[in-house]
């Protein structure tokens, strides 16, 4: 079972059909993120894992052999190293209409949840609604300014920002997002991942006492 640290576009291509949906694939391959690629093989991959931190992509049909040899990879060395983070989960993502039989298979003994992930294209911006911020609310960009002023929360939305990049600095640089403050407290955030060209995807949050008031609605219009 090779792990990559340079890839082939034997690789890529197995991992295509995820590249639409997952904006992690791409920016993987584009190099704009550092992730641990295994597969079963270098020359004519059948299957293969891509893991950043809480996420793992999962490509192709693995066989008895590779889920076997991936069962001990992550028993011995991911599950441990992800804990060390304070993390207690992996979300798996597989190929629409693929069988979770074989992670269920791999991780007999762990507690598994599943679930389907829904996708939504915006392809033209129409008249929009009158929106505005509750009373007591504002916005704020995430800057150096910003992650350096007195409102509670601000260590959440640092922990946030590290949670797909390497850390605070690399965000700035190569991310962005915005977030809504109620008086001195900070109520949520929307914030790019896994930037690549002129894609992105959005992490978006709103703490629960301040959910159903339009704020994580208006909040990624302002992002978009």
């Amino acid at each position: 079972m090779p792990e990559f640290f340079q890839t082939t576009s034997g690789i890529r291509s197995l991992f295509q059909p995820l590249e639409r949906t997952h904006a992690l694939a791409p920016a993987f391959f584009d190099g704009q993120v550092q992730a641990r690629l295994f597969a079963d093989d270098i020359v004519s991959p059948q299957a293969g894992f891509l893991v950043y931190n809480s996420r793992v992509l999962c490509a192709g049909v693995p066989g008895a052999d590779f889920l076997g040899e991936m069962k001990d990879r992550f028993a011995s060395d991911l599950i441990p190293a992800h804990r060390q983070k304070g993390n207690d989960a992996f979300v798996f993502l597989l190929p629409s209409g693929s069988s979770p039989n074989a992670l269920e298979e791999m991780f007999s003994g762990y507690q598994l949840h599943h679930g389907t992930r829904q996708y939504y294209e915006t392809v033209t911006f129409g008249p929009q609604p009158e929106l505005s911020l509750p009373k007591g609310f504002s916005l704020h960009w995430i800057t150096p300014e910003f992650l350096s002023s007195d409102f509670v929360g601000l260590e959440a939305v640092r922990e946030e920002m590290c949670s797909e990049r390497s850390s605070i600095d690399d965000f700035l640089a190569h991310s962005f997002g915005v977030c809504p403050v109620c008086e001195n407290e900070v109520a949520g955030w929307c914030m790019s991942e896994y930037n690549t060209g002129t894609r992105c995807e959005i992490g978006i949050a709103t703490l629960e006492k301040h959910q159903r008031k339009g704020i994580a609605t208006l909040v990624s219009r302002v992002f978009l």
